[in-house]
C-alpha cells in the first residue's frame, strides 16, 4: 500500500509537486511488481498460496469484528491522548484546523490503508497496528498541535507533565492487554527448543502431540498450522507433526517410527512414548 498512500500524500500535502506524480506513480508500480513476483518466489504468503487459516476472507461479520478491533488498537491511545490534550490545554480553533485538513485526510488514508488488507485476514496479530497507528497518530498531532497554539504558558506545563506521567500510569492496562500474545511467544519457543532437543536424542522425524486442554495457551493458538514450517525456519528441521486435541487417537502409521508427546500445563513437552 505504500505506493498508493505515498501518491495520496503528493496529492494532498504536496500539491505543488504533483507535475512528478506520473513518472513516480510508474516508477512505484514497476518497484511493486518486481517485489511481487521476487516474494511468490518465497515461502512468504501471496494471495493464491495462503493457507486456509490466512486466506483473504470477506465474510461481514469477521470483516466488521477485525475493523472494530484493529480500529481499536490503532486509534485507541491516540483518541485518549487527543482528549486530554484539548482538556488540559484548550480546544483547536477549527478553522485552524480547516487549514489543516490535508494532512487530516492524510492521516485518514494512512489508516484506512493500513488496515486494507489485515482487517480481511481471519487471524489477528497486534503487529497489523503498527503500521496504520501512524495515521491515527498524525491526526492526533494535528488535533494537538491546534490546541497547544491557542493555550496558556501554564496549561502547556501541565500538558507536557501529563504527557510523560499518563503513559507509565497506562502501563499496567497495556500489560494485561499483551500478555496473553507473549505468554504465547513463549511457548513456542520452548515448544520449539523442546522438538529440537527430543529429535535430537532420538532420531524421530514423525511426532505426534497431544495439545494442551487450555484455549487460550496452547499449540494451536501459538502455530495455528504451521508448527512444521516453524522447526523448518527457526532449527532447518523438516520433521512430520502431528497436533491432536486432548483425547483424539493417534493416527495410524504402521510404517513409522512416531515419537508421541503431550504438551503439559506447566507448557513442557512430556514423551508418552
Amino acid at each position: 500500500m505504500l505506493p498508493v498512500l505515498m501518491a495520496v500524500g503528493v496529492a494532498l500535502v504536496r500539491p505543488a509537486s504533483r507535475r512528478r506524480w506520473v513518472p513516480w506513480s510508474i516508477g512505484s508500480l514497476v518497484v511493486l511488481a518486481g517485489y511481487l513476483a521476487l516474494r511468490s518466489m518465497t515461502d512468504a504468503y501471496v494471495p493464491a498460496t495462503a493457507p486456509a487459516h490466512y486466506a483473504l476472507t470477506f465474510s461481514p461479520g469477521v470483516v466488521l469484528d477485525n475493523a472494530m478491533k484493529s480500529f481499536d488498537r490503532a486509534a485507541a491511545f491516540a483518541i485518549g491522548m487527543t482528549l486530554l490534550a484539548t482538556i488540559l490545554l484548550a480546544r483547536p480553533a477549527w478553522a485552524q484546523l480547516r487549514t489543516r485538513w490535508r494532512l487530516l485526510a492524510f492521516g485518514i488514508a494512512w489508516t484506512a490503508a493500513g488496515y486494507s488488507i489485515t482487517v480481511f485476514l481471519p487471524v489477528r496479530s497486534e503487529l497489523y497496528a503498527c503500521f496504520p497507528s501512524i495515521g491515527t497518530a498524525l491526526i492526533a498531532g494535528v488535533i494537538v498541535e491546534g490546541a497547544w497554539r491557542r493555550a496558556a504558558e501554564q496549561q502547556r506545563r501541565r500538558a507536557l507533565v501529563a504527557a510523560v506521567v499518563v503513559p507509565l500510569l497506562l502501563w499496567p492496562v497495556a500489560h494485561a492487554r499483551t500478555q496473553r500474545w507473549a505468554g504465547l511467544a513463549t511457548l513456542s519457543t520452548k515448544t520449539i527448543d523442546s522438538i529440537d532437543r527430543v529429535v535430537e536424542e532420538t532420531g524421530v522425524q514423525v511426532l505426534s502431540i497431544e495439545d494442551g486442554s487450555d484455549g487460550r495457551s496452547n499449540l494451536r493458538s501459538a502455530f495455528g498450522n504451521e508448527i512444521e514450517r516453524a522447526m523448518r525456519l527457526v532449527r532447518g528441521r523438516t520433521l512430520e507433526i502431528e497436533l491432536r486435541e486432548p483425547g483424539d487417537p493417534v493416527t495410524p502409521c504402521p510404517a513409522c517410527a512416531r515419537l508421541e508427546l503431550r504438551l503439559e500445563p506447566n507448557g513442557e513437552l512430556r514423551r508418552i512414548k
